[in-house]
């Protein structure tokens, strides 16, 4: 008898989608993390497609090419990530490692090299630490890195 909707699929889990596969908690939200991150530089770049006569009219100082390139490049970069980690790809776990910390010194170059005079460091610092360190201390969780270990057909269901 079952007991489970999906619990007929566990006879055969090559079948089985992938929203019947237990994904730790932690690990859906770190996806909607980079889903977020990749909607706000989404936003950034659509801005910036319609606003760059008035970015160029006021000659910003880090010009509207880069302001769209960059956020074209984190919001592709984020939603290729948010699909990774939603479909467990063992490619992910490093690719968004690296991404936190990429953000983070882009963030900080960005803001030492474009940003003049720099005011508000310290409110700037205490953002940025806890948005590059949780993301990587969730990734470093026994949970998460177990969750990597194998690609997903190579995985026993948890149902």
């Amino acid at each position: 008898m079952l007991t489970h909707p999906a619990q007929h699929l566990r006879l055969c889990p090559k079948i089985m989608p992938i929203a019947y596969k237990l994904r730790p908690t932690t690990l859906t939200y770190l996806a909607l993390f980079f889903l977020v991150m990749a909607l706000w530089n989404g936003l950034r770049f659509i801005e910036v497609a319609v606003f760059h006569s008035v970015l160029d009219e006021y000659k910003i100082r880090e010009g509207s090419l880069y302001l769209g390139i960059t956020g074209g490049f984190w919001c592709i970069t984020g939603l290729v990530i948010f699909w990774g980690l939603w479909s467990r790809r063992v490619w992910a776990w490093y690719a968004s490692f690296a991404s936190v910390i990429g953000y983070g010194v882009w963030f900080w170059f960005d803001r030492l090299v474009f940003r003049i005079p720099n005011v508000n460091w310290s409110f700037a610092m205490m953002v940025t630490v806890p948005f590059v360190l949780i993301p990587i201390i969730v990734l470093l969780t026994p949970g998460i890195r177990r969750s990597f270990k194998k690609e997903m057909y190579e995985r026993k269901s948890q149902i």
